[in-house]
Protein backbone atom coordinates (compact mmCIF):
# COMPACT_ATOMS: atom_id res chain seq x y z
CA UNK A 1 0.00 0.00 0.00
CA UNK A 2 2.66 2.32 0.94
CA UNK A 3 4.37 1.76 -2.15
CA UNK A 4 1.74 2.55 -4.22
CA UNK A 5 0.78 5.76 -2.49
CA UNK A 6 4.18 6.71 -3.08
CA UNK A 7 4.19 5.97 -6.88
CA UNK A 8 0.97 7.78 -6.93
CA UNK A 9 2.60 10.84 -5.69
CA UNK A 10 6.02 10.97 -6.93
CA UNK A 11 7.42 10.50 -10.11
CA UNK A 12 11.07 9.37 -10.08
CA UNK A 13 13.43 10.42 -13.02
CA UNK A 14 15.83 9.37 -14.96
CA UNK A 15 16.23 12.54 -17.93
CA UNK A 16 14.73 15.54 -18.67
CA UNK A 17 14.99 19.77 -18.58
CA UNK A 18 16.41 20.49 -15.26
CA UNK A 19 13.88 23.25 -13.30
CA UNK A 20 15.51 23.12 -10.26
CA UNK A 21 13.87 22.24 -6.63
CA UNK A 22 10.75 24.23 -6.14
CA UNK A 23 9.92 24.64 -9.56
CA UNK A 24 6.40 23.58 -10.79
CA UNK A 25 6.11 20.18 -12.55
CA UNK A 26 3.84 17.19 -13.79
CA UNK A 27 6.55 14.50 -13.49
CA UNK A 28 10.10 14.03 -12.80
CA UNK A 29 11.61 14.44 -16.13
CA UNK A 30 10.72 18.14 -15.64
CA UNK A 31 13.18 18.55 -12.25
CA UNK A 32 16.65 17.31 -13.63
CA UNK A 33 18.20 13.90 -14.89
CA UNK A 34 19.62 12.71 -11.72
CA UNK A 35 18.58 9.84 -10.27
CA UNK A 36 17.37 11.51 -7.18
CA UNK A 37 15.02 14.07 -8.51
CA UNK A 38 11.26 13.90 -8.12
CA UNK A 39 7.90 15.57 -8.77
CA UNK A 40 5.50 16.37 -5.50
CA UNK A 41 2.70 15.55 -7.85
CA UNK A 42 0.50 16.18 -4.73
CA UNK A 43 1.40 19.49 -4.15
CA UNK A 44 0.22 22.82 -5.99
CA UNK A 45 1.29 22.83 -10.05
CA UNK A 46 3.86 19.67 -8.16
CA UNK A 47 6.96 20.41 -6.73
CA UNK A 48 10.09 19.87 -8.02
CA UNK A 49 12.49 17.89 -5.07
CA UNK A 50 15.90 15.70 -4.69
CA UNK A 51 14.95 12.73 -2.26
CA UNK A 52 17.24 10.84 0.15
CA UNK A 53 19.44 14.00 0.57
CA UNK A 54 21.44 14.83 3.52
CA UNK A 55 22.56 18.02 5.49
CA UNK A 56 24.45 20.06 2.71
CA UNK A 57 23.69 17.89 0.08
CA UNK A 58 21.18 20.06 -1.96
CA UNK A 59 21.46 22.62 -4.61
CA UNK A 60 22.12 26.13 -3.84
CA UNK A 61 18.75 28.07 -3.09
CA UNK A 62 17.67 24.43 -1.28
CA UNK A 63 18.13 22.40 1.89
CA UNK A 64 17.55 19.24 3.06
CA UNK A 65 14.27 18.76 5.35
CA UNK A 66 14.74 14.94 7.30
CA UNK A 67 12.53 14.01 10.18
CA UNK A 68 9.44 16.70 9.41
CA UNK A 69 6.16 15.33 7.47
CA UNK A 70 4.45 17.50 5.01
CA UNK A 71 1.46 16.19 3.57
CA UNK A 72 1.52 13.61 0.63
CA UNK A 73 4.92 13.17 1.32
CA UNK A 74 6.37 9.81 2.13
CA UNK A 75 10.24 10.32 1.95
CA UNK A 76 12.24 10.96 4.98
CA UNK A 77 14.94 13.38 3.65
CA UNK A 78 13.98 15.37 0.57
CA UNK A 79 14.76 19.14 -0.75
CA UNK A 80 12.87 22.05 -0.55
CA UNK A 81 13.67 25.25 -1.34
CA UNK A 82 14.72 28.40 0.89
CA UNK A 83 13.29 31.39 1.85
CA UNK A 84 13.17 34.27 4.13
CA UNK A 85 9.48 35.49 3.37
CA UNK A 86 6.57 34.74 1.44
CA UNK A 87 6.95 36.54 -1.71
CA UNK A 88 10.12 34.12 -1.94
CA UNK A 89 7.87 31.34 -2.83
CA UNK A 90 5.82 30.33 -5.32
CA UNK A 91 1.87 31.29 -5.53
CA UNK A 92 0.29 28.75 -3.42
CA UNK A 93 3.37 28.68 -1.38
CA UNK A 94 4.54 29.92 2.13
CA UNK A 95 7.29 30.51 3.50
CA UNK A 96 7.62 27.87 6.19
CA UNK A 97 9.75 28.27 9.74
CA UNK A 98 10.91 24.35 10.36
CA UNK A 99 13.54 25.01 12.86
CA UNK A 100 16.74 25.09 11.00
CA UNK A 101 19.13 27.59 9.93
CA UNK A 102 16.43 28.41 6.96
CA UNK A 103 12.90 28.71 6.29
CA UNK A 104 11.42 26.73 3.33
CA UNK A 105 8.75 26.82 0.64
CA UNK A 106 5.70 24.49 1.33
CA UNK A 107 2.13 24.36 0.54
CA UNK A 108 -0.37 26.89 2.19
CA UNK A 109 -3.17 25.45 3.62
CA UNK A 110 -6.49 25.18 1.67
Amino acid sequence: MRGALLLGLLSLACSGEPTGVGAPCTDGTNCGEAPTVACIRAWPQGYCTEVGCSLGSCPEGARCVSGIQFADVSFDAYCLATCQEASDCRDRYRCVDIGAAEKVCAPSLP
